[in-house]
């Protein structure tokens, strides 16, 4: 069952784009996390991600370059799909879920207040930057 998606965005510098929480939401206030959220009833994966990441940011996606990589099951029936975003068009303008972001290298995730993850999420995205080096 669809639970949330998210979009790890890489950055002409293969570098991630990274949200922080902002304290007006309800949990993990001043983690930080990637963009991505819960899915609308009948929407897939990619379109949640694509719609989150445009509210969050107002970067848009472009969905024909996402590259899945990965879900994380929350609990029994609560699945996050992860996705990586090479292409997208704007400039980043963070809403009231964020209050900060940034462009960090992938190898530093493990180094910031980062809302929980599987560490094997983390090893992957430095994987794929170490095999596609742009």
């Amino acid at each position: 069952m669809l639970y949330a998606a998210v979009a790890v965005i890489f950055n002409e510098e293969n570098k991630v784009l990274i949200v922080k929480r902002s304290k007006a939401v309800e949990t993990f206030k001043g983690y930080w996390c990637f963009p991505g959220g819960g899915a609308d009833e009948g929407e897939t994966s990619e379109e949640c991600a694509i719609r989150e990441t445009y509210e969050e940011t107002k970067l848009k996606l472009n969905p024909s370059t996402l590259i899945y990589f990965y879900t994380v099951t929350k609990d029994r029936d609560k699945d996050i799909y992860f996705y990586i975003a090479t292409s997208w068009k704007g400039k980043v303008e963070i809403d009231w879920e964020s209050s900060d972001y940034q462009w960090i290298e992938a190898s530093k995730l493990k180094d910031v207040k980062f809302l929980p993850t599987p560490i094997i999420v983390f090893n992957l995205l430095e994987e794929w930057v170490r095999q596609n080096k742009m």
